[in-house]
């Protein structure tokens, strides 16, 4: 009922507004936030706008709040009047369940489709994520099948990238028996037709913070994923690390300011092309929570700056994990 709570909080704070406005002017911001986390920016606007007219008794905080809000909702105004072509196709019942189905790979020449799935194991309030795939028949995903142990065990596994040959698959395991940290990201390869037991990608990419959320480029030798270790910019920041000459990975470098931000960016996907990054995040601005952007790269260490995807791909809600055949 997650519309009803909605409408019952704006209408109480509607409420609140009519009859202490007058008092407590903040009011007009905690009705607009909401306004703005259920995409109703141009209510949001306005009720900003009411509230600058008392910007005089604001304290400083509330004032760069007020501002901060007022921009963030003219930008998603400006995305929202110029939509993008945009026009989804559910996978249906081969692939989707009535349980949490998510983070897609697929391989290059679109014949087998891998995703993360979240059920529960035994009981229905005890959930564990496990790795699926289907392979395509005729242009039709057959019903998908969960990949047999030892790519799934009773760990957690998820948030996989499969490299351009179908042959070599990187993805997150947490709290596993081996694992440095919380979660970490685990390698496997495809031999004779089967995939051979993962191991621990290790140090220096795995360490005891959290990594997740592998993303390997077509060429299987650049690796970028998501943590939340020290040396960051924001909560979660995207970090890249290379195959070195002797076959090592590179101490991971954080993507920098261009891309990162002060809150959480995630699901990095770097294209085929090995240089159009997409990537989620709540800390650029646009329609609200986490929304998908794009950059490109231009040097080893630097980006273009990221653009928002659009609406109505991006809306109010959470955006995340794409990929891009």
């Amino acid at each position: 009922s997650q519309k009803k709570d909605t409408k019952q909080v704006l209408s109480i704070l509607n409420n609140c507004v009519t009859n202490c406005s007058e008092k407590t002017p903040f009011s007009y911001y905690k009705l607009a936030f909401e306004q703005y986390d259920n995409g109703l920016y141009s209510e949001a606007f306005a009720n900003l706008e009411l509230l600058k007219a008392k910007e005089n008794v604001l304290q400083t905080n509330e004032k760069k709040k007020l501002y901060e809000l007022q921009s963030n909702c003219s930008i998603a105004i400006s995305i929202k009047s110029s939509p993008i072509h945009f026009n989804p196709t559910n996978m249906g019942t081969s692939i989707n369940t009535q349980f949490d189905d998510y983070h897609p790979a697929i391989t290059v020449d679109e014949s087998t489709f891998i995703l993360t799935s979240n059920l529960p194991i035994n009981t229905p309030q005890l959930l564990q994520e496990d790795l699926f795939f289907s392979t395509k028949y005729e242009k039709e995903w057959l019903a998908r099948k969960a990949f047999l142990p030892p790519m799934n065990t009773s760990s957690n596994e998820g948030a996989q990238s499969i490299s351009a040959d179908g042959k070599t698959m990187i993805f997150t395991m947490c709290n596993a028996p081996n694992g440095l940290g919380s979660c970490d990201i685990y390698i496997s390869y495809k031999v004779n037709n089967s995939w051979i037991k993962p191991e621990n990608i290790g140090a220096p990419i795995n360490s005891k913070y959290w990594e997740s959320q592998p993303s390997l480029s077509a060429d299987g030798r650049t690796l970028f994923f998501v943590s939340n270790r020290p040396g960051g910019i924001g909560k979660k920041d995207i970090w890249v690390s290379y195959v070195q000459k002797n076959g090592e990975w590179s101490t991971p470098r954080n993507l920098g300011k261009e891309i990162n931000t002060k809150d959480e960016e995630e699901s990095p996907f770097i294209h085929a092309d090995g240089n159009t990054l997409y990537f989620s995040s709540d800390g650029h601005p646009g329609m609200g929570k986490k929304d998908i952007f794009v950059t490109q790269q231009i040097t080893d260490t630097s980006w273009l700056k990221p653009v928002n995807v659009g609406f109505p791909l991006n809306t109010h809600d959470k955006e995340s994990h794409i990929i891009i055949n």
